[in-house]
């Protein structure tokens, strides 16, 4: 079995679900089965964007990043010919751009529907009522807490904060295609560069 690689862009990972082994005499679920109930991941979740309406020119030099020092030694080596098709690597990027914008949209979507109805969406406030006449024939109404409402609630505590976890967990993958999209576009522009200090060798000396 593949073991499991934990994200460094996840806080808050979701564990697997418990063992069989773990259910109570009872034949239900032990308090230890969910250590993160009523606990609140919501600073977890963050609003995720796609910063770029279009990719950067690759006519524009390469961001610089931290790196070695190296051995200090300018000299660079001859290399043969090879060929980019820099136009295929910016359709593919603005194909990927397209579909991460795409998926953006609805991690937003669900990003703001689950924190507006997380406390109410499972019945937590579900009510009862009924209504009576007195003898004057004037009408009075109650209501009340549902039999419901109690299950919901304890429901929404264990519930939640996975939601929460699943989402801060969407956004991870969200932040990697961004940072693989920029890596994308980086390496085109370091391609762009090559290919402008590209110069020929200087021709042998005469014999």
């Amino acid at each position: 079995m593949t073991e499991r690689i934990d994200s460094e862009y996840d806080e808050h990972p979701l564990e697997p679900p418990p063992d069989d082994e773990k259910e109570d005499a009872e034949g239900g679920d032990s308090a230890d089965d969910f250590p993160d109930k009523d606990k609140d991941f919501s600073d977890s979740v963050p609003e995720v964007s796609v910063e770029w309406t279009e990719p950067p020119s690759f006519n524009n030099d390469p961001p610089k990043v931290g790196g070695g020092t190296g051995d200090g030694d300018t000299a660079i080596p001859p290399a043969n010919a090879f060929y980019i098709s820099l136009s295929s690597m910016r359709t593919a990027e603005e194909s990927m751009l397209s579909d991460a914008r795409t998926a953006v949209s609805k991690y937003e979507e669900l990003r703001q529907n689950v924190a507006a109805n997380k406390d109410t969406v499972f019945g937590q406030e579900l009510q009862g009522g009924h209504s009576t006449v007195d003898g004057e024939g004037k009408m009075h109404a109650y209501t009340y807490d549902s039999q419901w409402a109690e299950p919901a609630k304890e429901f929404a505590s264990v519930i939640n904060p996975i939601q929460q976890k699943v989402l801060a967990q969407i956004a991870s993958v969200l932040q990697a295609t961004g940072e693989y999209i920029a890596t994308l576009n980086a390496v085109g522009q370091m391609y762009a560069k090559a290919d402008r200090k590209s110069v020929f060798p200087d021709p042998p000396a005469n014999k």
